[in-house]
C-alpha cells in the first residue's frame, strides 16, 4: 500500500527475529527486531525528492531557456534532448527504502494438535528508515567536423585544423567503425562522426525519519522436533497516520517521519524457525 500515486510497484526482502517469553502454554510476551529492504518502481521521483543539486544543475542551467514541456520531459519522462544541442542523455532513478523495525506485543496460541497449534502476534512499535536514491545517466554527445577536399588538397587550412584532419583520419583508419569519416562527391566535403558516450551515477541527499505502526499476525507452527518448530504466517504492517502520528512524534520528539515515508502499510508472509529452550 503505497503512499504516493507515482509509485507504480515494489518489491523487497526482509529478515529478523521475534523472542517471546511464555507467560503460560497459551500467552506469551514479546519482542521483535526486524530489517526490511524495499525497492521501489517511480519514475517521477525527482518531482518529489526535492533534489537541490537536480533543480540547479538540470533544471536551471542545462535547461536555462527551455519550454515547459522539455522540462517536463527531464523530469518525469527522465530524457534530455534538444534540437539546439548535440548532447542526449537517458536518466534511470534506483530507489529503495531500508527499514529497521522493532516491536514489542502479546502473543495468543490455540494448539491443534499436539504438534500443530496456531497463534496471533499483535504488535506495536516503530519504525526507523532511510529512503535513498541514486540516478544513473547515460549520455552521448556528438562531434562533427567538416572539410572542403579543395581547400584541404590546396593547403589552404591553418595547420592546427590540418593536423586535427589528419588525427581523426588515422582514427577512422584504426577503427572505422566508431570514427565515421565520409565523403560527399557533389559538394566536395569530407564529414567526420564520432559518438562519445559516458554513464554517471549520482546520489541524492537521503531522506529519513521515523514512523509508528501496528503489526497484527496470524501463524500456524509445526514441531519439528522438541527443540525446532516450523513457522508460517501472514504479517500486516499499519503506518499510523494523521492526527495520531502526529502527537506520537512530538511525545517522543522524533520530528515528522511521514512527509519522505512512501507507504501506508504492507502485506507479508513469513517463513520461519522456532527455537525453544
Amino acid at each position: 500500500m503505497f503512499d504516493s500515486k507515482q509509485i507504480s510497484s515494489g518489491a523487497g526482502w526482509q529478515f529478523g527475529g521475534q523472542f517471546t517469553w511464555n507467560l503460560n502454554t497459551r500467552v506469551g510476551l514479546n519482542l521483535a527486531l526486524d530489517y526490511d529492504h524495499m525497492y521501489l518502481q517511480q519514475d517521477t521521483v525527482l518531482l518529489e525528492w526535492d533534489w537541490a543539486y537536480w533543480d540547479q544543475r538540470y533544471i536551471d542551467w542545462l535547461l536555462m531557456g527551455a519550454s515547459a514541456q522539455e522540462v517536463d520531459s527531464l523530469s518525469r519522462l527522465l530524457e534530455y534532448w534538444r534540437a539546439d544541442s548535440s548532447f542526449h542523455g537517458v536518466f534511470e532513478p534506483h530507489q529503495w527504502v531500508q527499514e529497521y523495525r522493532f516491536a514489542a506485543g502479546i502473543q495468543l496460541r490455540q494448539p491443534i494438535t499436539e504438534k500443530l497449534l496456531f497463534y496471533t502476534d499483535l504488535n506495536v512499535g516503530f519504525d526507523r528508515y532511510q529512503r535513498r536514491l541514486k540516478m544513473v545517466e547515460d549520455w552521448m554527445k556528438i562531434f562533427k567536423w567538416s572539410w572542403d577536399s579543395t581547400s584541404y588538397a590546396n593547403g589552404d587550412y591553418e595547420e592546427n585544423k590540418m593536423e586535427v584532419y589528419q588525427t581523426l583520419s588515422d582514427l577512422h583508419r584504426e577503427n572505422p567503425e566508431i570514427y565515421h569519416l565520409s565523403y560527399n562527391d557533389s559538394t566536395k566535403v569530407y564529414s567526420f562522426r564520432y559518438d562519445y558516450y559516458r554513464s554517471v551515477t549520482h546520489f541524492a541527499p537521503n531522506r529519513s525519519g521515523i514512523r509508528y505502526f501496528a503489526a497484527p499476525q496470524l501463524g500456524m507452527r509445526y514441531a519439528i522436533n522438541e527443540s525446532v518448530d516450523l513457522d508460517l504466517a501472514y504479517n500486516t504492517v499499519f503506518y499510523l497516520q494523521g492526527s495520531f502520528a502526529e502527537k506520537l512524534d512530538d511525545f517522543f520528539k522524533s520530528g515528522s517521519g511521514e512527509k519522505w515515508f512512501p507507504m501506508r502499510g504492507k502485506q507479508q508472509f513469513k517463513l520461519g524457525l522456532t527455537f525453544k529452550y
